[in-house]
């Protein structure tokens, strides 16, 4: 019998108790009664210390597997409410003698019940028996790259209804967390119910203010890192720099360049998306920020002259471009010499022989939901990075996946703790929202295992 992680959690207040439930696959119904007949014995609570307390449940369910596809299998499940540290070891210890075999432990689940949390518990429950219901349907991508247009028509649609924005911010990316800052509630190998129960009891900051505001953190140390604040103090003499953001969104980047560095930018954003150009100038106006701008413009063919930028920043678009080469080539185009770039973009390990065929599948699945053309390494950036034609020295790469890999759930936890933008809004939100719950979920699973990383890029063009 294979007990693989089976763990159990153990609130910090008092008057909370623990739901530990384990599934074992394919057990029917004789295998059923002996386990069950099993643990009668094992376990008479009756007249024990414990009676107030305890209960031993096991049942028979059919539950949809989640991970391996094999389709809808008979599962039992033992349910221990109210248990202690010493009846779990109890517990666990007579699984592993039991004797019983043909077993196979699948998912151990930890479902801590806090009765101060009880609203956020049925939220994440429906959430995560939603994943397994449709997890049949979701093998395939939906929304795969149309060089037609198909990115610009997607962040149409994420800005038009309103949801990215609400639960991610005015800054649709990914934060940075310090090892201080994820200490005590995220762990990169913890379950997602694991995740999500320490994180709801443990944390408050985690549940109010973090996730936004670890996003103004991580462009805060990317300008530190990438040698912007430098550059403008040593540049901005005697006019206004000039700051182009690629791929702005609505204009999170945008913004927080334009407050840090005042009257010494102007900050100008381009996006694919008409709505996205829209909805950044209102938060703009509304901030009363006169020094940054948005249009409408493909990164690839941009109509700005040459060098005419002295700083150039780009978060999280290289993802979408179907031509990598052509899209740095394009911003080092612009950038005056002497000038500096960041780039901050997701991409695929450098060792893709390697990859299992789930791995496989699963880069697969990423390409084809979020309009993805193609990943790249970082090193692979980096080598076009350091092309002598395009004129660029002080090349540095860097590796961001641990900083950045607590967003991931973290972003769904916000939807669990406050689901009122997507509760009224009707099945089709409904469906929409358990889409991209698998698939940050998958996101996390691959930045997680090394599928993907997060690279980050400096360069600086060299003076004439």
């Amino acid at each position: 019998m294979y007990l693989g992680n089976c763990r159990f959690f153990i609130p910090p207040e008092p008057g909370d108790y623990t739901l530990s439930q384990l599934c074992i696959r394919e057990c029917g119904d004789s295998l059923f009664e002996q386990l069950r007949g099993y643990f009668l014995a094992a376990f008479p609570f009756q007249g024990s210390t414990q009676e107030s307390t305890v209960r031993v449940y096991l049942r028979l369910s059919v539950v949809t597997e989640a991970y391996h596809n094999h389709g809808i299998v008979p599962m039992a499940q033992l349910l221990v409410c109210g248990s202690t540290k010493p009846l779990q070891r109890e517990i666990q210890a007579a699984l592993e003698y039991s004797g019983l075999h043909n077993m196979w432990l699948l998912i151990p689940l930890y479902l801590t019940i806090v009765h101060h949390h009880l609203p956020s518990l049925a939220v994440s429950t429906c959430a995560l028996a939603s994943k397994w219901a449709y997890q049949a349907l979701l093998q395939k991508g939906s929304r795969p790259y149309r060089p037609d247009g198909g990115v610009g028509d997607e962040y149409d649609k994420w800005t038009n209804d309103g949801l990215v924005e609400s639960f991610w911010g005015e800054h649709i990316h990914l934060g940075a967390y310090t090892t201080e800052e994820a200490k005590g509630w995220f762990h990169r190998d913890d379950g997602f119910i694991e995740s999500l129960v320490k994180c709801t009891c443990w944390n408050k900051r985690a549940r109010t203010t973090m996730f936004k505001e670890q996003k103004f953190t991580f462009v805060d140390e990317l300008l530190q890192w990438g040698g912007f604040d430098a550059a403008v103090e040593e540049l901005a003499k005697t006019e206004p720099l000039r700051i182009l953001d690629v791929g702005c969104g609505i204009g999170g980047s945008s913004r927080i360049m334009a407050k840090r560095y005042g009257k010494a930018v102007q900050v100008t954003g381009i996006t694919l998306s008409d709505a996205q150009v829209e909805r950044a100038t209102q938060i703009s106006m509304k901030a009363g920020l006169e020094n940054v701008t948005f249009r409408k413009m493909d990164a690839l063919q941009m109509e700005f002259p040459g060098e005419s930028f002295d700083l150039v920043w780009s978060c999280e678009c290289g993802e979408h471009v179907p031509d990598k080469e052509k899209y740095v080539e394009e911003m080092c185009r612009v950038l005056k010499p002497g000038g500096r770039m960041i780039i901050a973009t997701w991409c695929e390990t450098n060792e893709r022989k390697s990859l299992t065929k789930h791995q496989r599948w699963l880069l697969r699945f990423l390409y084809e939901e979020w309009s993805h053309p193609m990943f790249i390494s970082i090193q692979e950036y980096e080598d076009i990075l350091r092309q002598r034609r395009l004129s660029m020295q002080q090349v540095k790469s860097g590796d961001w996946t641990p900083q950045t890999l607590p967003s991931w759930r973290h972003s769904i936890f916000v939807g669990v703790w406050w689901p009122w933008p997507v509760i009224f809004r009707g099945p089709r939100v409904w469906w929409s929202t358990i889409r991209e719950i698998v698939t940050i979920e998958r996101m996390h699973e691959a930045f997680r295992d090394g599928v993907m990383q997060y690279g980050v890029f400096q360069a600086k063009k060299l003076n004439k």
